[in-house]
């Protein structure tokens, strides 16, 4: 069987689906070839940033999230590797939100930014200082998205992980504690009211919200509100392989009836 090309956009909740998981021969099935880290999706979609300074003693991850986010090269990254499937959360969305410079943004995922100097006036816009116009702008930036990587990559399908946030956790005992957050709904109800405001034919969506997942104190990224345990790892992969072969058998179907074929 041949691989499976996966690119992943978003946060640790879809990357761990892909590196934490404990199912077997997974990289014999999925070739996760591109994952841009920690984007929010308005400045995925934005102008890049050319006037700002980097601290030249950070670690290799810490530069290349920083400098995905403000060089906006993703489309050329995406064509250069051909993916299958673009797996895409809105956790940064929410986590993060944005800073604005002009009518450009970058996510204003502050542990990072402390190692920028941006030479710009910023402002943040959130999700939690102007909800309704950050989410009309999302929504915008969401349908550009499709649309260019449908121009580039048209046989590219997207997949949607609504990725919630977890308030509890398993110690080292195996007890169920809890993060002490007081956050957690708020984000999750934020999550549903973009992944509605998509409401786009050909978008996949994968929703594990019906069942109740924790995190743990042993997790290989420590305990944190989108540090799945490993169960939510393995039914995310469970519902993406049924969607894999669901695909792959009605691009045979249609092969066989001779209509076109996009794997």
């Amino acid at each position: 069987m041949q691989k499976t090309k996966v690119a992943v956009i978003g946060s640790a909740a879809t990357r761990g689906c892909f590196e934490l998981s404990n199912a077997r021969d997974l990289e014999d099935i999925f070739d996760v070839s591109l994952i841009q880290y920690q984007s929010s999706l308005l400045s995925i979609m934005s102008e890049p940033i050319e006037n700002y300074d980097m601290d030249e003693n950070i670690s290799p991850l810490y530069k290349k999230i920083i400098t995905e986010d403000l060089d906006k090269g993703i489309f050329d990254r995406l064509k250069g590797v051909d993916p299958d499937y673009v797996v895409i959360d809105f956790a940064p969305d929410i986590t993060y939100g944005t800073l604005r410079i002009g009518d450009r943004y970058i996510t204003n995922n502050k542990k990072k930014l402390k190692h920028v100097k941006l030479n710009d006036q910023a402002e943040e816009f959130t999700i939690n200082n102007n909800k309704e116009a950050y989410v009309r702008k999302w929504t915008e930036a969401f349908h550009a998205f499709v649309q260019q990587l449908n121009d580039i990559l048209p046989s590219a399908k997207v997949v949607v992980h609504t990725a919630n946030f977890v308030g509890s956790y398993f110690d080292k005992t195996y007890r169920l504690k809890s993060l002490r957050r007081t956050d957690i709904q708020a984000k999750n109800n934020e999550i549903k009211e973009l992944t509605a405001a998509i409401n786009q034919d050909g978008i996949t969506v994968i929703d594990l919200s019906d069942n109740k997942y924790n995190t743990s104190s042993s997790h290989k990224w420590k305990a944190g509100y989108i540090h799945y345990e490993t169960k939510y790892y393995n039914d995310f992969l469970l519902a993406f392989f049924q969607l894999v072969i669901k695909n792959l058998n009605q691009a045979k179907e249609l092969q066989h009836e001779g209509g076109p074929s996009y794997v």
